[in-house]
C-alpha cells in the first residue's frame, strides 16, 4: 500500500513538473559526481527562488533516506544518504519535485531529473 501511495505521489509530481517547466539545480563535475555516487553525499546549487523553509518542508518528509543541509547565502544544499544505494537516491527526485526542480545543469549539460538520476544515481 505504501508503494502504491508513493507510487501516486511521485507520478503526480513528475507529471505537474512536465505540465510547467519547472526550476534548475546546478551541481559538481561528472568526476565529482561519481565520487557523490560512492560515498553518498551529493551538493547542489538550488535557484534563488527555493528559500529555506521550502527545502526545510520538503526535506521533513525523507528523513529515512537522506539528510539536507541548506545554506541560505550561498543555496547550496547538501544530501547526505542515510543508506546509500540506487533506490534511496531516487528519493531525491521527489525531493526535488517537491521543491519544483525540473532539471539539473552538469557541467553546462541540462538534464531532466530522470535523465540525471540514470546517468549519475543510479
Amino acid at each position: 500500500m505504501k508503494l502504491f501511495v508513493f507510487s501516486l505521489f511521485f507520478l503526480f509530481f513528475v507529471q505537474n513538473s512536465k505540465a510547467q517547466e519547472g526550476f534548475s539545480v546546478t551541481t559538481s563535475s561528472s568526476k565529482e559526481l561519481f565520487k557523490s555516487k560512492e560515498n553518498g553525499v551529493f551538493e547542489f546549487i538550488l535557484p534563488n527562488e527555493i528559500k529555506k523553509d521550502n527545502v526545510k518542508n520538503a526535506a521533513q518528509y525523507y528523513t529515512t533516506f537522506f539528510t539536507v543541509n541548506f545554506d541560505e547565502s550561498t543555496h547550496n544544499a547538501t544530501i547526505s544518504m542515510i543508506e546509500n544505494n540506487a533506490s534511496n537516491r531516487r528519493v531525491i527526485l521527489r525531493f526535488f519535485a517537491m521543491n519544483k526542480i525540473s532539471k539539473v545543469t552538469v557541467e553546462g549539460n541540462s538534464l531532466t531529473v530522470q535523465e540525471f538520476y540514470e546517468k549519475y544515481l543510479n
